[in-house]
């Protein structure tokens, strides 16, 4: 049940009796009705040398492709074992931030925890003060970059859902100018140098509203 709750993405608690059920029914989407034996050999020698109960070595597994709990960076979550804990609602506001060549700012996540090295989108956790969405992000942005944004209307808001939290993201566009220097973890790429960068999912879903809200402007 791990091998496959981290490649279908199932968040169901596998002690439950109707887990199972689901389960069950992700089997009978994947199993070779030829050689059923075949896969479950692969499923149990997977689980036992790359697909493990804790760190799992994920670059190293020959269906990271097809993994979606890889994909989103929660696969050390999986399976859940316990009863679903309440989801915690976080808001964010992230900005796609270009300079005066067109080229958008991305910095990477930290090593652990969640989406852990993945790109992302300048983000800030809003607080619950009475300050605006958009002076709390160009505030962050200040403080992080030593640069002041100029940042216009919200184009648009972005929702994921964890198995612990929920995430509500209002996304904004922005320009700055002056030198930000990069590093490993901070880059300036176009939009065509950014496809070469892995990108968690709703970051995935920012850029793509960024570019068509771009292309109708």
């Amino acid at each position: 049940m791990r091998v496959l709750s981290r490649i279908l993405l199932i968040r169901e608690d596998i002690a439950r009796p109707a887990s199972r059920k689901i389960f069950e029914a992700g089997v009978r989407e994947l199993i070779s009705h030829e050689n059923p034996s075949y896969f479950n050999q692969a499923v149990m020698e997977l689980g036992a040398l790359i697909c493990t109960p804790t760190s799992p070595s994920c670059l190293l597994c020959p269906v990271r492709e097809h993994c979606q709990a890889f994909h989103e960076g929660v696969q050390n979550e999986l399976p859940v074992k316990t009863k679903k804990k309440k989801q915690k609602n976080v808001q964010l506001a992230a900005g796609i931030f270009s300079d005066g060549k067109g080229r958008i700012l991305i910095r990477k996540r930290p090593g652990t925890g969640l989406l852990a090295n993945l790109w992302e989108f300048p983000t800030v956790e809003l607080s619950l003060d009475f300050q605006r969405q958009r002076d709390q992000l160009a505030e962050h942005f200040e403080e992080n970059y030593g640069l002041i944004p100029k940042l216009g209307d919200s184009i648009g808001e972005i929702g994921h859902v964890f198995s612990h939290l929920v995430w509500n993201i209002q996304v904004f566009s922005g320009q700055f100018t002056g030198e930000i220097i990069e590093t490993p973890q901070l880059k300036l790429v176009t939009e065509k140098e950014i496809q070469e960068f892995a990108f968690p999912v709703p970051y995935q879903k920012m850029l793509k509203q960024y570019l068509e809200y771009k292309k109708a402007d």
